[in-house]
């Protein structure tokens, strides 16, 4: 269960129960240039490799003015010690399904955290829309599996996706999907 940050807006954050996912500041530089430089992180992700100041640069310049249910991108900050550690964004297409992705500080992994992220974007999107599409990279296990713990389906479409900088070349992305009837249930 998520808990808005701001009832009047939404759209500033929520808590779940160990993350707070929060419009990002520049105070959070540290801390995304510590979990992005990771070919790790890179190789699943839209994440350049390696991420540098100028990288942080060019994402907070991208940022929306405010986050909305067309666009957000939040900063994923643990409760327990106020460190950044990932980030999550979603975008509304003219379908009004919702899409995205988000990445998790490597020093973090195993500790369930992705899965609660992804639970709490997944809630916090089905305020407004009824299906939300993903994708995982193939190879990334890791990825599927938190994707079938929330309820995700393969489409059984796949697409070359050219996002991964950190790799330089195209990779299959595998398309999986999660309607809110369902996720509900």
């Amino acid at each position: 269960m998520i808990k808005f940050l701001d009832e009047k807006d939404i759209f500033k954050g929520f808590e779940t129960e160990r993350l707070i996912l929060r419009e990002w500041s520049r105070n959070d530089n540290d801390d995304i240039i510590e979990g992005a430089n990771n070919y790790n992180i890179g190789k699943w992700t839209s994440v350049p490799y390696p991420y540098t100041q100028e990288e942080a640069d060019k994402f907070f310049a991208k940022l929306p003015k405010k986050n909305s249910k067309e666009k957000f991108y939040f900063a994923v900050e643990c409760k327990e010690n106020k460190k950044v550690i990932g980030g999550a964004s979603m975008a509304t297409d003219e379908r009004n399904i919702a899409s995205g992705g988000l990445w998790v500080n490597e020093k973090f992994h195993g500790k369930g955290y992705g899965t609660e992220l992804w639970r709490g974007v997944m809630e916090f999107c089905f305020n407004w829309v009824d299906t939300i599409e993903s994708g995982f990279l193939e190879g990334n296990e890791a990825s599927w599996n938190m994707h079938k713990k929330i309820g995700f389906k393969l489409t059984g479409e796949t697409r070359e996706w050219n996002k991964c900088v950190a790799r330089g070349v195209p990779v299959t992305e595998i398309r999986c999907v999660l309607h809110k009837k369902e996720y509900l249930n």
